[in-house]
């Protein structure tokens, strides 16, 4: 089974929980935050592969974070999650480093299909 090693943002602490056990099921490594500056500073331990994001968070957005992302390592997928689908522009999205889009609410296919999209090819 292929595997990535994954950071889940977002502020809802239940988006995140149940999020982070439904991948660790399938046999991915997860890493939860429960905000843009904190998502970062847990992105400096490096070997991330694909970053999920909340697009509204207090404080720091998807976007924002979607940004620092790129900056840190472009080779790093961003999936911008949002229940705010109208409100986001998806050209200026994928200018601030979004690779993808997951509506909220999503189920566990949706979710495991939004990784399966990113997972590295050499595993």
């Amino acid at each position: 089974m292929k595997s990535a090693k994954i950071l889940f943002i977002d502020d809802e602490k239940n988006v995140r929980e149940m999020s982070a056990k439904i991948l660790a099921l399938e046999g991915h490594q997860v890493t939860v935050a429960s905000s843009g500056p904190e998502g970062l500073e847990a992105l400096k331990e490096g070997g991330y592969d694909i970053v999920l994001v909340d697009f509204k968070m207090p404080g720091m957005s998807g976007l924002e974070v979607a940004k620092r992302v790129k900056e840190i390592d472009e080779g790093i997928a961003v999936v911008l999650v949002t229940g705010w689908m109208m409100e986001v522009d998806e050209e200026e999205a994928r200018e601030q480093g979004v690779d993808s889009l997951l509506p909220k609410p999503f189920d566990f296919d949706d979710l495991c299909e939004a990784i399966e999209r990113f997972l590295p090819k050499s595993l």
